[in-house]
């Protein structure tokens, strides 16, 4: 888990989600079950987001590893706690990140969105 950032914003990548509803690694399973309980206990003071892309992600590997209802329930339960965003806004620094050290385009734009919004970043990654 990696977290940048200091303000009550973060920007929480898919690999959290899958690890905590289908993960397998335990020790993956406990950091991801403390993180959402920490959104949890801290209420409306911490405001999760996460790219558009996020849901998608999220789903192509769930469906994989659970039922498709299932998926489906985890999806609806995201889409009312987590603010997803538009590339609209972070696209360009997605590039920028791209260009400058490599990474993957789907991570770039979790790391975009992370610094756009002056957000921490949880991943498992």
């Amino acid at each position: 888990m990696k977290a940048t950032g200091s303000n009550n914003r973060v920007v929480v990548d898919a690999s959290i989600v899958i690890d905590l509803f289908a993960g397998r690694d335990k020790a993956r399973i406990e950091a991801a079950e403390r993180i959402f309980e920490c959104f949890k206990t801290r209420g409306s003071s911490v405001k999760v987001f996460a790219p558009r892309l996020f849901l998608a992600e999220v789903s192509g590997v769930l469906v994989r590893l659970l039922q498709r209802s299932q998926v489906r329930s985890v999806i609806q339960r995201l889409e009312r706690e987590i603010v997803t965003v538009g590339d609209d806004l972070y696209y360009r620094e997605s590039i920028e990140i791209a260009l400058k050290t490599g990474s993957r385009g789907a991570d770039t734009y979790y790391i975009g969105l992370a610094k756009i919004l002056d957000a921490a970043l949880i991943t498992s990654d």
